[in-house]
């Protein structure tokens, strides 16, 4: 037998190269250099071994049977003889021996007629395999009916009846190649999948199979089941749901799911349900001739063809219309002229599991009723359907003839039907039907031209009747496309539900499932299934591929050749895009063998070319296809590809990207190269305002550090990670974890004996102290920072330290002193080594310290020396900023134009601030926004507007854990509730007054005074006019002791106006009398 050309799969004679495709077929021996056949595994010369076509070089250290290993999803069947040792003990040897091989032989053969591989012979039983080692999308299903043909065939053995037990359970296992004892196949199978079959087989009763949960969910509406509850089985941690086994059917797919399930509302399928509507009106004819239509529905599995007919079956367009089904299955491949038993069930009206002699039985009768005349001969379809009717005519040593009196018959019979009432014809998965049948679909076009009849079937894009690709041909093909991210969105808010909080998680589905329906639909079942979303929306994460979607997708890869299979294997290590030439540079194959591969691997649909300016470049054309390649593969095998593909993109710096070099590193378990790459690409995912992104490989880089030994150099790096983390998980709103990663810095700065490092981790836990309203402790640790980073000299330390302790300062209204300690390190905030980043901040130190100091000037009366330095921040921030800083300035220089009574400007200044942020995905800066704009708006008059924001940046800082944030928009919120239009006068005093409690508490002045400003007012509305009083009094007290000048005038003035207004001539003269109370405060 001639060797194959591993490029065209072409029988290669001789010569070096293909006579075909002009591959070469040679290649030299690494050891002796000798030439071999290309499909050598070993020199012929030397003995010296090859790789595996198309295989890269494996892992060093791995063992050799793993070189080859893969990672397969797939159903475990155990079965077992009962009492095998009662049965041997009770019979001579040799007899025993006999029985014993013929109920191996028996099981072996059920295993193989389901189409399943014997993995492993043991005394009395064995395991076997379905879908592996090469995939099947129905593996479970198979191991069913194999089960039960075990069993019944277990009913005579020899004359005697041997009772069995079987464990099935579904899952993932490792098949490693190399031929073990008693191990047919030669392959070993490895896995918890296995382990729990046979625990499962164990607790079977004689002559029962018992199934697992992941198993009973994959053959669910295919399999009746009675369940067992969950079980403890010995080595699992929890108890695992078991069904017994009672029957199994041979059903399609579509029916299997859309018996066991709910249909959803069909999406993104209109336009397909129209052609549908059109081929229908072309076979009716209506005033012109009939002409019989045929349209074939082609898309991968999944897409979505069989919701299609069904949705159009049942449309009001189908009235008076018969419809015929011709469901096929993959066994149906096997089963000669399927169409013709199909169709001839379907015109007798025989159910789907009526023996073919019952149709038999009927079919006279049904002829005779259509065709009284008997213009038509029956005998060929009797024949056919093993009936004892013949007629002279008929020649049964003759096939052919046979075939075309077949032929002619059921087309008479069909244009009869059609005659009386027009038909729909339907043949559901058209890929599954037999050759014999394919041949007569043409025909029976044919026969049927002038007929109203419509054939509508469906297909895969592997086996399609190659019509038209003209919706409006008599005989066409439309292809299903996947749906839109808008599409695939809403079909999951009617599966898992329209929530907002379930936002990311639907987003993460779309992602995953590529826009196939079906794919849609089993990510939901799963996660209902698990219980996830019963518990609430969980937070994006890694989804699981459910195993009916792993069983599809793994069944078109295994289709594929091994070479062609090992390129998309390789590709997927690579990552979603790649260039052939990087291909090339990490597998071994000839170019030839690599540019047919990928030419293979377009037409079957598993990758697209791009075609970008750049040069040839490919994508896998579903996230799925490169999921399932790489995951079939082994840990070791992906680390060895990922460790090559790193030094191959490190030498061709134009093809890769930082984030690609980092994922590989990780991968590759290249510690070093993967704290490098990761801790770049987290910088530039911070500048971008990615945070998801950033956090991921400022993490990664974490991770990476704790692989590799501890030096002062890498804790000080940890530190400094641990501090950017700190920005960006505030961004991010999981301040929890902030928490922690401060805790962890502060630990590692104290054993690291750094004082330097240790000033910078009290700088970022003072800042999110102040926030939080723990102010006497950030304070101190601001003061201790600064005295570092003064005695250091340290230039960006001290006005990072300074600003710290200047925010702390700014809570309490320690304003005097505060201001004293950033005008005293302004010379260093105005240096140029003062102005560089610092891990310390998220923000430039600088551009914040001149804020503060603006803002200090502004409540102390200083108002155009505040201007001053937010001139200057505007001028760092535009040299050296980025977009957070400049929002940091217009933030501040807002709220010091609404200080200086500019409210227009203000607001405009603040609102093109705002959507900025939002736009650039700066929210953690909402609740300080939302402080500045609300009091605007609130001055304007919008107080509706107020209200909204002020809600919205009250709740960001609540999901920030920032309590100082939120108290200062209290205040201005009270007011909004207060004299807006929902006069929300009651609410308002309780909002303010609990607000002034707790500023009280916690020892924020300036919030003190704005909230009782706020009560102030709202108690002049509710008739209060004495409390209000009192509050106006004690705001100008507190006011005045901490230098809130504009705070002090603004109370001073509402207490003035408040006892000067003249007592009205009504009953409300008694409210508006001056109250008696203490000395009042000097008018200015």
């Amino acid at each position: 037998m001639y060797p194959t050309c591993l490029h065209c799969d072409a029988p290669a004679a001789s010569g070096r190269f293909c006579d075909h495709c002009g591959a070469p077929l040679e290649k030299p021996c690494p050891a002796c250099r000798t030439a071999n056949r290309v499909v050598a595994r070993f020199c012929t010369h030397c003995g010296a071994g090859f790789a595996a076509p198309g295989t890269a070089a494996p892992p060093a250290g791995l063992p050799p049977r793993d070189r080859d290993a893969q990672y397969k999803h797939a159903t475990i069947l155990f079965a077992d003889l009962c009492d095998s040792t009662g049965l041997i003990a009770a019979m001579d040897a040799e007899d025993a021996s006999v029985s014993l091989g013929l109920a191996l032989d028996m099981m072996a053969e059920a295993v193989a007629r389901c189409g399943g591989t014997v993995a492993v012979r043991m005394g009395d039983g064995l395991m076997a395999m379905f879908g592996a080692p090469v995939a099947a999308e129905d593996h479970a299903v198979r191991a069913c009916f194999a089960a039960l043909a075990i069993i019944e065939g277990a009913r005579d053995v020899g004359g005697r009846a041997l009772p069995v037990r079987i464990g099935i359970c579904s899952g993932p296992v490792i098949l490693r190649p190399g031929r073990q004892d008693g191990d047919a196949e030669g392959m070993g199978v490895w896995g918890l999948t296995a382990h729990i079959a046979s625990r499962i087989e164990h607790q079977a009763e004689p002559n029962t199979a018992l199934l697992a949960q992941q198993t009973a969910v994959l053959v669910a509406g295919s399999a009746q089941l009675v369940p067992l509850g969950k079980v403890p089985l010995r080595g699992l941690a929890e108890p695992l749901g078991l069904y017994r086994l009672l029957g199994v059917a041979n059903r399609s797919s579509w029916l299997v799911r859309s018996g066991s399930r709910a249909l959803t509302t069909l999406v993104g399928r209109q336009q397909e349900l129209a052609l549908l509507g059109q081929a229908l009106r072309r076979a009716a004819g209506g005033g012109e001739q009939a002409a019989a239509q045929a349209v074939a529905l082609v898309a991968d599995a999944g897409m979505g063809k069989s919701r299609l007919v069904h949705d159009f079956l049942g449309a009001p367009v189908l009235a008076g219309w018969r419809v015929m089904r011709v469901e096929t299955t993959v066994h149906s491949l096997a089963v000669p002229y399927l169409l013709v038993t199909a169709l001839l069930r379907e015109i007798v009206g025989c159910a789907p599991g009526d023996p073919v002699a019952e149709i038999a039985a009927r079919l006279p009768a049904r002829l005779a009723a259509l065709m009284p005349d008997a213009a038509i001969d029956g005998a060929p379809l009797l024949r056919y359907l093993d009936s004892d009717a013949g007629g002279p005519d008929l020649d049964p040593t003759d096939p052919s003839q046979r075939r075309r009196q077949l032929l002619a018959a059921l087309v008479g019979v069909l244009r009869r039907q059609a005659a009386r009432q027009p038909l729909v014809i339907v043949i559901e998965d058209y890929h599954w039907l037999d050759a014999s049948s394919v041949e007569l679909v043409e025909e029976l076009l044919d026969g049927l031209q002038r007929h109203p009849v419509l054939l509508l079937l469906t297909t895969r894009p592997e086996r399609r009747p190659g019509w038209s690709a003209d919706p409006a041909a008599p005989r066409a093909e439309i292809e299903l496309w996947t749906l839109s991210d808008d599409q695939a969105e809403a079909m999951l808010c009617e599966l898992i539900g329209p929530g907002a909080a379930l936002a990311p998680l639907r987003a993460q589905i779309v992602a995953r499932a590529g826009g196939t329906p079906f794919f849609l639909e089993e990510f939901a079942r799963a996660l209902h299934e698990t219980g996830v979303l019963a518990e609430g929306a969980p937070p994006p994460a890694d989804l699981e591929i459910p195993g009916s979607v792993q069983a599809i997708v793994a069944s078109r890869i295994d289709r594929l050749l091994p070479v062609h299979r090992r390129i998309l294997q390789v590709a997927a290590v690579v990552g979603r895009q790649f260039a052939p030439a990087l291909l090339g540079a990490i597998l071994d194959v000839p170019a030839a063998v690599l540019a047919r591969g990928i030419e293979v691997l377009g037409i079957g649909g598993f990758l697209a070319e791009l075609g970008l300016p750049t040069g040839p470049r490919y994508r896998f054309s579903h996230v799925l296809i490169q999921a399932m390649a790489h995951d079939s593969l082994l840990r070791s095998d992906r680390r060895g590809l990922h460790a090559r593909i790193l030094r191959v993109l490190e030498t061709t710096p134009d093809e890769a990207s930082i984030e690609d070099l980092a994922r590989h590193a990780i991968a590759a378990e290249a510690w070093p190269e993967a704290v490098r790459y990761s801790m770049e690409a987290g910088e530039r995912a911070t500048r971008r305002s990615a945070w998801t992104e950033a956090r991921v490989h400022l993490e990664a880089v974490l991770a990476a550090l704790q692989k590799q030994p501890v030096t002062a150099e890498r804790v000080g790096l940890g530190i400094d990670v641990r501090l950017r983390l700190r920005f960006v998980l505030g961004a991010a709103n999981d301040l929890a974890r902030v928490q922690d990663y401060l805790h962890e810095a502060d630990v590692l700065a104290g054993q690291a004996g750094d004082a330097l490092t240790l000033a910078r981790v009290y700088i970022n836990r003072s800042t999110a102290l102040a926030h939080g309203g723990d102010l006497a402790r950030a304070k101190e640790l601001s003061r201790q920072a600064l005295d570092i980073m003064l005695a250091a000299v340290d230039p960006v330390g001290i006005v990072s330290a300074a600003f710290g302790l200047g925010q702390a300062m700014w809570y309490a209204g320690d304003l005097a002193e505060g201001l004293r300690v950033l005008e005293q390190t302004l010379p260093h905030a105005r240096s140029e080594a003062g102005q560089r980043r610092s891990a310390a901040t998220f923000v430039l130190p600088a551009v914040v310290h001149f804020c503060f100091l603006a803002q200090f000037r502004g409540e102390t009366g200083a108002v155009d020396a505040g201007f001053l330095a937010i001139e200057e921040a505007r001028g760092i921030a535009g040299r050296h900023g980025q977009a957070f800083d400049r929002l940091l300035v217009s933030m501040y220089e807002g709220d010091l134009l609404l200080q200086d009574g500019r409210v227009t400007a203000s607001i405009d200044l603040l609102e093109r601030a705002l959507r900025g942020a939002r736009a650039d995905g700066l929210d953690y800066h909402v609740p300080y926004m939302a402080y500045v704009l609300g009091r605007a708006y609130v001055r304007a008059g919008r107080f509706t507007d107020a209200a909204d924001l002020l809600l919205a940046g009250c709740e960001r800082a609540d999901r920030n854990g920032h309590r100082g944030k939120r108290l200062l928009c209290n205040p201005a919120l009270a007011r909004a509730m207060a004299e807006g239009p929902q006069r929300d006068i009651i609410g308002a005093c309780d909002l303010a007054r609990r607000t002034t409690e707790e500023a009280a508490a916690l020892g924020f002045r300036p919030t003190q005074v704005q909230a009782q400003l706020a009560l102030a007012r709202a108690l002049v509305l509710a008739g209060q006019a004495s409390e209000a009083a009192a509050q106006l009094r004690a705001a100008a007290i507190l006011a005045a002791r901490i230098g809130l000048r504009a705070a002090e005038a603004e109370a001073l003035e509402w207490l003035a106006r408040l006892l000067r207004v003249p007592p009205p001539a009504s009953a409300a003269a008694a409210v508006w009398s001056p109250p008696a109370v203490g000395p009042e405060p000097t008018l200015h």
